[in-house]
């Protein structure tokens, strides 16, 4: 069993789709049904109940998706730590980011790499949910996340301001969403909402409910680029930051509709007593850009 397998498994346990957790995991649905099988083999227990018209978790399915998510990240953290003993002279630095950040330090990473050049930058992105744990259990060195990530992330992490960013309503430029009188703009009317699917920390969803916008429906993607797809097929609207505009194909209208506009600030979430020598460079580099003043404990 290995991190990837795991992966599989709890895709299939939240989605109890074979069909829909294989593109999610972008396998084939039958390399997906043959590694839980396998899986199920190695472990010697039956994690799934399977018939012609549904998949269910067995008790065995259930108590590994309590726990799947932290043999993962141990399984992730122990690899990483190997890894780093197998390299004798090659600096490495991971960052992480969630759904909306991987723009942002487009410029921090450029800077860096000028100082840097003999380090093996590795950048990915993560649901926000991992990533609060990636930072955590030292997967990732550095973490570029959304304010409603950090309430629960551990307060010894240094969690450091970058900027706050507008969020507007984006749509198709022929969207008949930009026909819509004011009003009914500002309370998204009848409209499809594109948001992150099984992500808790996502704010276009409590933005929404907030503001009493009862008259909306969601749908759901699992990362930025299905999101624009969706925006350029103009089959719904979403809330993006506006620093995301130049990223943006120009057929995607991006414009500010509310008075009283979602609001979100982006951070950088690292270990600062971490013993990669590399990190302090970065976030050198980071301050430079963005500011230097860390956010209150």
């Amino acid at each position: 069993m290995d991190s990837v397998v795991l992966d599989y498994f709890m895709s299939l346990a939240n989605n109890l789709n074979f069909t829909k957790s294989a593109n999610e995991c972008h396998i084939t649905q039958s390399t997906m049904s043959k590694r839980i099988a396998a899986l199920e083999d190695e472990l010697g227990v039956k994690l799934f109940y399977r018939d012609s018209h549904s998949v269910r978790l067995t008790p065995a399915g259930m108590r590994l998706r309590a726990n799947a998510l932290r043999y993962a990240n141990q399984y992730r953290a122990i690899n990483t730590s190997l890894h780093k003993l197998m390299i004798e002279y090659i600096d490495m630095l991971k960052i992480g980011c969630g759904l909306y950040e991987v723009h942002i330090m487009t410029q921090a990473i450029s800077e860096f790499m000028k100082l840097r050049s003999d380090v093996e930058l590795n950048y990915l992105q993560y649901g926000y949910s991992s990533i609060v744990s990636y930072v955590s259990t030292n997967v990732v060195d550095i973490a570029v996340v959304l304010d409603t990530c950090l309430d629960s992330m551990e307060r010894k992490l240094t969690k450091k301001p970058l900027y706050e960013d507008t969020w507007a309503v984006s749509a198709h430029k022929d969207s008949p969403f930009w026909q819509m009188s004011a009003e009914d703009k500002t309370k998204l009317k009848n409209q499809m909402v594109i948001t992150m699917v099984n992500n808790e920390f996502e704010p276009i969803r409590p933005f929404c409910f907030n503001r009493g916008m009862t008259d909306i429906t969601f749908t759901y993607t699992n990362s930025f680029e299905p999101t624009i797809a969706l925006l350029m097929a103009n089959a719904g609207i979403t809330l993006l930051p506006q620093s995301l505009r130049p990223c943006v194909p120009s057929i995607i209208r991006i414009e500010n509709v509310f008075a009283e506009p979602m609001k979100h600030t982006f951070y950088a979430v690292y270990n600062a007593n971490s013993d990669n020598n590399s990190l302090p460079v970065f976030v050198s580099c980071c301050d430079r850009l963005f500011g230097s003043v860390d956010s209150p404990e």
